[in-house]
């Protein structure tokens, strides 16, 4: 009988699902103020991520400083308006541009 890894994600992607499987057997062993340690850990790195795309949001990209779009094919989704192939950017004359972030 097939693994429900292999059978939800085919034979090549179980590596991809091990870790998650790892992480929630952990999860089950640690003692309360583990979990409260983590959680906190996680909410601060939230916090500073929040802050810096807050900050992208203001002031344009961080990478070029052009202007910040919301791609509507996802929610939370911003992209650089530079960002993808020359039909695409709000600016066909300069260079393109990665950066793209999500903020829900």
């Amino acid at each position: 009988m097939p693994l429900l890894s292999q059978m939800l994600f085919g034979v090549g992607d179980i590596l991809l699902v091990r870790p998650v499987l790892f992480w929630s057997k952990q999860m089950a062993r640690m003692t309360k103020a583990e979990k409260v340690r983590i959680a906190t850990e996680n909410a601060a790195k939230r916090a500073i991520r929040c802050e810096e795309v807050r900050q992208a949001l203001e002031h344009g990209c961080p990478c070029c400083r052009a202007k910040i779009k919301r791609n509507l094919s996802l929610t939370g989704w911003w992209q650089c308006s530079q960002f993808g192939a020359v039909g695409f950017r709000a600016d066909a004359t300069k260079p393109s541009c990665s950066w793209q972030t999500f903020t829900e």
